[in-house]
């Protein structure tokens, strides 16, 4: 047990001159899944189901992890998207209805969101090992008040993994697991500009975008510990060991990016996310009507949230960014019920079990600003996936 504690802390020590270095960095990835948000996001302490492995992979091992998977489909879109693509009739009308006072009113209140997860998705886990392949890709734009025409702010995020785990039990309560990943990450840099000039420049038809894209690939470790003491559960991961470098290319040019002719240009690195949980599996309170009652709260990149006090002293409004709650109950032996608090905002879901087949549905909002409330996107998730 020594052993690891101490492993586990060389490495951390390790990792911190690399980001000493670096100037870019890139977020840390939430795969898109409805049962991820619908439960609030917290699941370093209970790492049930696939959704686990971007969590804690002392999971793994659990007597109730042994799944085949074969699609986990995940779409996730935003109610003003669908007003948006209604007024103006598939984006057709767009510069005439700018003109329009009330409907720049509305614009400057609507945030944007769609994408999608899960094709692929191959999973097997078994006897604490773990295959997968994965796919998540998505797409925020917020406006924001300018004296004529609103600005538009865009961010797009790609990302595709391959991820080899294990997990295994030292005693009675006690998991430990780790795994070897290689991803590839897609993103756009998008500055914020006036959405006129956006539009002209989709329409010039130069075969250029309006931003640069970029693309890369690199290789990272995550660990994880899960203790089991009765009803109560205490998790703690590591994740993108050592920080994951990322070389890129990059271009605006459509051409090139279909191509592939691309030369690299850049480094840029996903930081080391340092994850704690705590769960409590309650087990029945009423038969067949509440079943398998979990209750879980998850602090999530706390070395992120160290940084942050540090540059912005300790704010509470920063807490909300990395506090996490989730709440699930099963019913009527095939429907399980969701809710949470996500970044401090409500989350609802359930998924319902079809033998193979699960149908699950979440509603959710995330901060794409650094405080809460200062840009809040709510999206619709719905999700098939086939799984046994």
């Amino acid at each position: 047990m020594k052993k690891i504690i101490f492993t586990i802390f060389i490495i951390l020590i390790f990792s911190l001159p690399i980001f000493a270095q670096t100037t870019e960095f890139l977020t840390p990835f939430t795969y898109i899944s409805a049962r991820i948000y619908g439960f609030g996001g917290a699941l370093t302490a209970n790492p049930t189901g696939f959704e686990g492995l971007f969590f804690n992979p002392a999971g793994y091992a659990l007597p109730s992890n042994n799944h085949f998977g074969l699609i986990d489909l995940n779409v996730y879109f935003n109610p003003d998207l669908l007003n948006l693509i209604q007024q103006t009739n598939g984006f057709q009308n767009m510069d005439t209805m700018l003109t329009d006072s009330n409907f720049v009113s509305q614009l400057l209140k609507m945030k944007l969101g769609i994408g999608l997860s899960g094709l692929p998705f191959i999973g097997i886990m078994s006897g604490g090992l773990l295959i997968a392949l994965y796919d998540s890709a998505g797409l925020s734009a917020a406006f924001i008040p300018t004296v004529a025409i609103p600005d538009v702010k865009i961010s797009a995020v790609a990302e595709a993994g391959a991820v080899v785990g294990y997990s295994f039990k030292i005693g009675n309560f006690l998991y430990i697991g780790a795994n070897a990943k290689i991803i590839a990450r897609a993103w756009a840099d998008i500055p914020q500009q006036s959405l006129t000039s956006l539009i002209d420049s989709f329409s010039s038809g130069e075969g250029n975008l309006p931003f640069t894209v970029k693309f890369g690939y690199g290789f990272g470790f995550d660990a994880g510990a899960l203790l089991k003491l009765g009803s109560l559960q205490i998790g703690f991961s590591v994740l993108n060991i050592p920080g994951i470098k990322i070389d890129y290319v990059e271009s605006n040019k459509i051409d090139e990016l279909i191509n592939g002719s691309l030369t690299s240009t850049g480094t840029a690195y996903i930081p080391v996310q340092i994850n704690a949980g705590v769960a409590l599996n309650l087990g029945t309170f009423i038969p067949v009507i509440m079943d398998k009652v979990v209750l879980a709260m998850d602090i999530h990149s706390v070395n992120l949230l160290i940084e942050d006090f540090s540059e912005y002293g300790f704010n509470m409004s920063l807490i909300g960014n990395y506090f996490y709650f989730g709440a699930e109950f099963r019913t009527l032996g095939i429907l399980t019920i969701r809710g949470g608090l996500y970044q401090g905002y409500p989350t609802v879901g359930f998924t319902l079990n079809l033998l193979i087949a699960k149908l699950s549905f979440a509603y959710y909002t995330k901060e794409l600003g650094m405080f809460p409330g200062t840009l809040p996107e709510s999206n619709f998730i719905v999700t098939l996936s086939l799984s046994w």
